[in-house]
């Protein structure tokens, strides 16, 4: 049976022992579980219920994890990793604090937190979702909101072959940063091809959906498909709606921006402004009209956002000014112009 890789969300202590040939060890606190069912070093698993006393592994090579059963015992000893239920590695302190980090949206620590976590755990990278595997997913997507696309590339073939992610979403995410890529370089036929021909279709979770139809927006906003940008920013915003606060921001900001320069809405615009009842009344109800009413719920969106919307450097996204004229075309203001 494949080994099924659970890392608990437990707290860990990664404890320091001394070899015969004193050498500091890094070891890691885990449970493992054999076929039968049995705990290693005592206990079984009962429903939920995990008993018996913890491992100290010190690196998983060659298709076996080398562990000792307490943190200075003499002897080392190993299990095939093929032969097991399951492993469950408790979370270390300093990966922990490598997320907590990312979740403050203090990207550029972050990065250099999970660089040094998968450093210092590297021996422990041979099984399925792995802390070094997990801190290097999270590297690309630091890269990823600090805008560092050229280092994105280049990181992103580590993980190539989503060797040890067995997560779909997980492999998916890897797949996107491709798409990112691809549109630092501004190849957006290829991001428009990809995405009819891969990503248009499948089921994604709500922060992979966004990503996929905002980079699809932006390489139709590209290629002068404005109507096909703004379905596809709508999808975005709606996908992960303010899950992703600085990705639905910026969908919205570009949505306006498509809007600003729509000849037609700029005229419709011009009729209102100017009083122009007359002239207006036939365009009521068609699309150039009803973008001057997205607009303005756009804007309104985006400033309740705003307070909870940063960029790539933990600062608040704001909106430029220019963008609130597009708060007097509403529904209640149009209908009672046209009255």
């Amino acid at each position: 049976m494949k080994t099924k890789t659970l890392f608990t969300a437990a707290v860990c202590m990664i404890l320091t022992a001394t070899s015969s040939c004193a050498q500091p060890v890094v070891q890691l606190k885990a449970m493992i579980v054999d076929a039968a069912g049995n705990r290693i070093n005592g206990g079984r698993v009962a429903g939920k219920v995990v008993r018996g006393n913890p491992v100290y592994v010190e690196s998983i090579n060659a298709g076996r994890i080398w562990y000792r059963t307490t943190p200075i015992a003499a002897q080392i000893k190993s299990i095939n990793v093929q032969g097991l239920t399951s492993f469950y590695g408790a979370r270390p302190k300093d990966y922990i604090e490598a997320v907590e980090l990312y979740e403050e949206r203090k990207y550029q620590v972050a990065l250099q937190a999970f660089r040094r976590v998968k450093a210092k755990y590297a021996k422990f990278t041979e099984v399925d979702n792995s802390f070094p595997a997990l801190a290097g997913l999270y590297e690309l997507d630091c890269l990823r909101k600090l805008k560092q696309y050229n280092k994105l590339a280049q990181a992103e073939k580590v993980y190539a072959d989503g060797q040890f992610l067995t997560k779909e979403s997980d492999k998916y995410q890897v797949e996107i940063y491709q798409l990112w890529t691809s549109l630092d370089a501004k190849q957006y036929q290829f991001i428009e091809k990809e995405y009819k021909l891969k990503w248009q279709k499948p089921k994604l979770p709500g922060n992979l959906r966004a990503q996929v139809e905002y980079l699809y927006g932006k390489s139709q906003e590209a290629l002068k498909k404005p109507g096909e940008a703004l379905i596809a920013y709508c999808k975005a915003m709606n996908a992960d709606f303010a899950g992703s606060e600085v990705l639905t921001l910026e969908a919205i900001a570009s949505s306006l921006n498509l809007i600003e320069n729509d000849k037609e809405a700029q005229e419709v615009r011009a009729l209102w402004d100017n009083g122009a009842r007359d002239l207006i009344k036939p365009k009521v109800n068609t699309m150039p009209y009803m973008r001057l009413l997205e607009a303005c719920a756009l804007v309104k969106v985006h400033d309740k956002l705003a307070y909870s919307g940063f960029d790539g450097e933990g600062k608040a996204v704001m909106l430029p000014e220019k963008y609130n004229k597009y708060l007097k075309y509403t529904k209640v203001a149009g209908e009672k112009f046209l009255d």
